[in-house]
C-alpha cells in the first residue's frame, strides 16, 4: 500500500493509520529526527545482506525498540508497530506502538479515528532505473544503454583508434568516426567521450587539421571531429565538466601531424582568405557549420569562455558573416544564434558586460581587407546582413543589430544604460564597478534614479583618478555661492554624493564634494538632444580649458560619444580658440543668467549680425549672405523667452496646434520663435501631410537657422536639411496623391492647388539627392559611418541612386559634387536647389499665416 503524502503547510504532518500497522508521516524535516542506530543482531538472526560489509546487513524481520529505525522494503514487520515515512530521509520508519500515545505534531489537524484528513495527490512518476554500466552523471537526462552488443561497435572502434594516437586513414576509419557521430549526441555516449583525454586529443587534432584527407563519399574528417564534439557537448552540462577539466592539457597537447600546440590550430582562422564558389563552397560551409557548433558548445563553460574572448576567437566566428550569398544563411545564422545566446540575450542565459570589448569600427574600415573581421566591426557586417533580409522582420540579424547597438541597463543594478555592449565594457573598468553597488542598493530600497550631477560627483570621490583629473579645474565655488538660489541645492546634492559613497558627511568630506561639484558645474558640457531634451553631462579638462566668447570662432559637436571641436572661422597659429558657454540663440537675459557664475557679462542681442562668419554660407540654402546681418532681436525676444520651456510633449496634436496658433508671431529668427516653428513641421507630418510639412520645414531651413546658426554644418542646421531630403522622399513617390491628401483640409482659395502644382514641376528626387549629399558635406571629417545623421543620408543616397532612367540628372550632381565652386555648378545649384527651396520656402509663409496667424477666427 503506498502512503498517503500531505501538502505542506508550514508545519509538520504526521499520517497516523491504527488499521493493524500505525502509518505516520512526518512533512517538516526540522521535526523529523534522526533515527537511533539499532543494535547489532544476534548471531542467530536471519539476516538479509546485498554487500560483501557486515554492517549493511539487516534482520529479514524487524525488531522493533522505543525509538525509531529504518523499515527496509524488504524486512517483514510485525503487527502492531507505529510506522511513519520520514520525509526528511526519503524512508520508512517503525518503532514499537504505545496506545493513546499523541503526537503535538497533529494538533489543531483534522482527525478522524487517527487519520489525518488530508488533500490527495497525483501520484509520483515511476523512477526509470539507470542502465548497468552506465557512468555517474548529474541529472541531466536519459542515458541510453545498446540495444544489443553490436549497436555501439562502430563507437567503440573509433574510440579505440583515437586513442591509439597515431593516424589513420583510409574508409575504415572514416566509417567509425561516422559510426560515433550518430551516437554522440546521446549522453551515454557523449560522456564516454569526454571521459577520455586522449579521444578528446585526438578529436581537436582532427578538427583544426583542415588539410587532413578523407576516403570518398565521407564528411571530410575536420568537420566530423567537429560535429562529433558538438553532439557531445549538447545538453550535456558533465560531459562539458570534463572537458574543461582537461582544457588546459588539451590546449597544450601537441598533434602528431605537425607538433604544433593544439591551442595555435583552435584558435586559427577555419575560413580561407579567398572564399570558394560552388561544390568547394558548400563544402566550406558545410564545415563552417559543424564548427560553430562546437565552438557553440564549448562556450557555455566560464573558463573555456573567458580564454576564448582573450585569444580573439570572436574574430573567428566574425569571419563567418563576412561572404555574401544566400548558401550562407545557415552558417551565419548560427553564428548570430551563438552570439545572442551568450552574450546579449539574458533569457537565454548569457551574461552581459563579457563582449564586445572595442568600440565600433567605422564603415570604410570594415569594407578594408584585413579590417574586415576586426573586433570592432559585428556591428557593420550584423547590419549589412540585415539590410540584405530587411524584408523578413523575424531575421535573426534584426535582434543581434538591436542588442549590439540599443541601450542596455547594466544587469546588477538596473540603474545605468549603455549605448552598446562596448561601452558597457568599457564604462564597467572606467568607473561602474565602483558606483554598482551603491546604485544597486538604492534601487533595492525603491528610491530614484540619483541625479547626474550627484552621481558624478559620487564617481569622482570613489574613483581617485577621477578626483585627481579635475584637480586642475577652476571650480569658481564663491561665484556659486552668491548665487543664493541655488547654492543650498548644491550643498544637499554634495553631501548626498558623499553619503551614498560611504564616506560619511564630515564637513571635510563634505566640502570636498562641495568644490568637485562646482568644477564640474562650471566646466562640463550639457549633452543636449533636440528630441530628448539634455540626456548627459560630458566633462573631458583638455577640452574645458577652451575659454568663452561672445561671438565664438569655434563650437563643439556630439558624435555619439565623442566631443569635436570644430572651428567656425579661419583660426590662425597663436589665435585664442573661444566657444560660447551657453547657447547664444537665447535671449539675452537668459544668456547672462546662465554666464553668471563664469564672471561673464554678454551685451549682444544677435550673435550672427556681427558675426565674421558670413562668408561660410555662400553655397548654401542662405544664399543672400547680406540678410543674415539684418538685426532682428528686440524687446518681443525677453516677451517670449518663457515660452521656450513651455510646450507639453505629451498634448494631443489639436492642443498642440491650439498653442502653436497661441505663440505664433511674424519674428521668425528671434528666439523663442524658432523652436516654436521648428515643431510646426512635425506636427504636419504626424498628421500625414507631408505636403505642408515639406513647405514650412523649407521656410524655417531658409529664414530661421541661418540666422540663429551662422556656421552652415552647425548640428541644427543639418538637420534642417536632413528633414526636408526625409519629406521630399515622400512627396516625390506620387505627387498626384497629394490631391486626396488635401481634400481634409479647409480650402484656402487656390493655395492648395498652387502648391501641388509647385511640387509637380520641381524635380524633387534631384533635390532630395543634393540635399542629401549637402548633409555628407557638412559632416566632420572621418565621422561620416558615426554620426546617425549621415548614415542615415548615405542609405537614402544609396536608394536614390539605383532609380533608372536618371543618367541626364546624374552627371549633372555628379559634375557639381565633384567642383561646386565652378561657374556652371553654381549655376546648376542656384537653379536646382536654391530656387526651389525658395519656392517652398514662400508657400511655407503662406501656409503659416493660413493655419497659424492669430489674425484668424480659430
Amino acid at each position: 500500500m503506498a502512503p498517503l503524502r500531505a501538502k505542506s503547510t508550514g508545519l509538520g504532518l504526521i499520517l497516523t493509520v491504527a488499521l493493524g500497522l500505525l502509518f505516520c508521516i512526518l512533512v517538516v524535516p526540522a521535526q523529523a529526527t534522526p533515527s537511533s542506530p539499532s543494535a547489532s543482531p544476534p548471531a542467530d538472526v536471519d539476516l538479509i545482506c546485498h554487500t560483501d560489509d557486515p554492517k549493511e546487513c539487516y534482520p529479514r524481520i524487524f525488531q522493533p525498540t522505543d525509538e525509531f529505525q529504518v523499515l527496509h522494503d524488504d524486512q517483514e514487520a510485525p503487527k502492531g508497530l507505529h510506522v511513519r515515512l520520514n520525509i526528511s530521509t526519503g524512508k520508512k520508519e517503525a518503532k514499537i506502538n504505545v496506545p493513546d500515545e499523541v503526537d503535538s505534531a497533529l494538533e489543531g489537524l483534522p482527525v478522524d479515528r487517527s487519520i489525518v484528513v488530508v488533500d490527495p495527490q497525483e501520484p509520483e512518476e515511476p523512477v526509470i532505473p539507470i542502465p548497468k554500466g552506465a557512468p555517474k552523471y548529474e541529472a541531466v537526462g536519459k542515458i541510453k544503454e545498446p540495444d544489443h552488443p553490436h549497436e555501439g561497435s562502430l563507437f567503440f572502434e573509433a574510440m579505440a583508434l583515437l586513442k591509439s594516437g597515431k593516424g589513420h586513414d583510409g574508409e575504415a576509419f572514416d566509417k567509425a568516426l561516422e559510426g560515433m557521430e550518430e551516437l554522440s549526441h546521446d549522453i551515454f555516449y557523449g560522456l564516454k567521450i569526454t571521459e577520455d583525454p586522449a579521444v578528446l586529443k585526438s578529436l581537436f587534432c582532427l578538427l583544426t587539421d583542415q588539410d587532413a584527407s578523407s576516403s570518398d563519399g565521407f564528411v571530410p574528417r575536420d568537420q566530423q571531429a567537429a560535429a562529433i564534439l558538438a553532439g557531445a557537448l549538447q545538453n550535456n552540462p558533465t560531459a562539458l565538466k570534463e572537458v574543461t577539466k582537461e582544457w588546459a592539457k588539451i590546449m597544450g597537447f601537441r598533434c602528431p601531424r605537425n607538433s604544433r600546440p593544439l591551442s595555435e590550430g583552435f584558435y586559427a582562422s577555419f575560413m580561407p582568405s579567398d572564399i570558394p564558389t560552388g561544390d568547394g563552397a558548400k563544402r566550406l560551409i558545410g564545415k563552417a557549420k559543424s564548427k560553430v557548433a562546437a565552438i557553440n558548445g564549448l562556450l557555455r563553460s566560464d573558463t573555456i569562455r573567458a580564454e576564448f574572448l582573450e585569444n580573439g576567437g570572436m574574430r573567428n566566428l566574425l569571419e563567418v558573416l563576412i561572404p555574401e550569398g544566400k548558401e550562407w544563411a545557415t552558417a551565419q545564422r548560427k553564428v548570430g544564434q551563438l552570439v545572442l545566446d551568450t552574450f546579449l540575450d539574458e533569457d537565454m542565459g548569457a551574461t552581459l558586460g563579457q563582449w564586445p570589448h572595442s568600440p565600433r569600427f567605422s564603415d570604410d574600415e570594415c569594407r578594408a581587407g584585413n579590417g574586415q573581421a576586426a573586433e570592432g566591426c559585428w556591428d557593420y557586417h550584423v547590419e549589412r546582413i540585415m539590410k540584405a533580409n530587411k524584408r523578413d522582420s523575424g531575421h535573426w540579424s534584426k535582434d543581434l543589430h538591436d542588442r549590439l547597438r540599443k541601450p542596455r541597463a547594466c544587469s546588477r543594478c538596473h540603474a545605468v544604460y549603455y549605448c552598446d555592449a562596448a561601452c558597457q565594457t568599457a564604462a564597467w573598468s572606467a568607473v561602474h564597478a565602483k558606483e554598482c553597488k551603491v546604485l544597486r542598493r538604492l534601487a533595492s530600497q525603491g528610491r530614484p534614479a540619483l541625479p547626474t550631477p550627484v552621481r558624478a560627483v559620487m564617481q569622482a570621490l570613489l574613483k581617485t583618478t577621477i578626483g585627481d583629473g579635475l584637480a586642475v579645474l577652476e571650480g569658481n565655488v564663491e561665484a556659486w555661492r552668491e548665487r543664493s538660489e541655488g547654492w543650498r541645492d548644491m550643498e544637499m546634492m554634495a553631501m548626498g554624493a558623499a553619503a551614498f559613497a560611504g564616506l560619511g558627511t564630515e564637513q571635510e568630506t563634505v566640502q570636498k564634494a562641495v568644490d568637485i561639484l562646482c568644477k564640474i558645474q562650471t566646466n562640463a558640457f550639457h549633452r543636449y538632444d533636440a528630441d530628448l531634451g539634455q540626456v548627459g553631462i560630458f566633462l573631458e579638462p583638455t577640452l574645458a580649458m577652451v575659454n568663452h566668447s561672445c561671438i565664438p570662432n569655434a563650437m563643439v559637436q556630439f558624435v555619439g560619444r565623442k566631443a569635436i571641436l570644430r572651428a567656425e572661422t579661419p583660426i590662425e597659429a597663436g589665435d585664442e580658440i573661444e566657444i560660447s558657454y551657453t547657447d547664444y540663440t537665447f535671449p539675452l537675459s537668459k544668456r547672462r543668467e546662465a554666464l553668471s557664475p563664469y564672471n561673464f557679462t554678454c551685451d549682444i542681442y544677435q550673435v550672427c549680425a556681427i558675426s565674421p562668419n558670413i562668408e561660410l554660407n555662400r553655397g548654401t540654402l542662405a544664399h543672400d549672405i547680406t540678410k543674415l546681418r539684418n538685426p532682428l532681436a528686440n524687446k518681443h525676444s525677453e516677451e517670449l523667452a518663457s515660452l521656450i520651456d513651455s510646450k507639453d510633449p505629451t498634448a494631443s496634436l489639436e492642443q498642440r496646434r491650439r498653442d502653436l496658433v497661441a505663440r505664433y508671431q511674424s519674428l521668425w529668427a528671434v528666439s523663442p520663435l524658432p523652436q516654436i516653428l521648428a515643431e510646426i513641421p512635425i506636427y504636419y507630418a504626424e498628421k500625414g501631410n507631408f505636403m505642408y510639412a515639406l513647405m514650412t520645414a523649407c521656410f524655417v531651413a531658409v529664414n530661421c537657422d541661418p540666422y540663429r546658426h551662422l556656421a552652415p554644418f552647425h548640428p541644427v542646421r543639418v538637420k534642417g536639411l536632413f528633414l526636408i531630403a526625409k519629406l521630399l522622399a515622400n512627396t516625390a513617390a506620387d505627387t498626384v496623391t497629394l490631391d486626396d491628401s488635401i481634400k481634409t483640409m479647409v480650402a484656402k482659395g487656390s493655395f492648395n492647388q498652387r502648391s501641388v502644382q509647385a511640387l509637380k514641376e520641381i524635380d524633387q528626387v534631384s533635390l532630395c539627392q543634393m540635399l542629401l549629399l549637402m548633409v555628407l558635406q557638412q559632416t566632420p571629417t572621418g565621422y561620416d559611418d558615426e554620426w546617425e545623421l549621415s548614415v542615415a543620408a548615405a542609405e537614402m543616397l544609396g536608394d536614390i541612386g539605383r532609380l533608372p532612367g536618371r543618367e541626364q540628372e546624374l552627371s549633372l550632381i555628379h559634375a557639381w559634387k565633384k567642383d561646386p565652386n565652378n561657374d556652371r555648378s553654381q549655376a546648376f545649384f542656384e537653379y536646382a536647389v536654391v530656387k526651389q527651396i525658395d519656392v517652398l520656402a514662400s508657400l511655407g509663409h503662406d501656409a503659416l499665416q493660413l493655419e497659424f496667424s492669430q489674425q484668424e477666427n480659430w
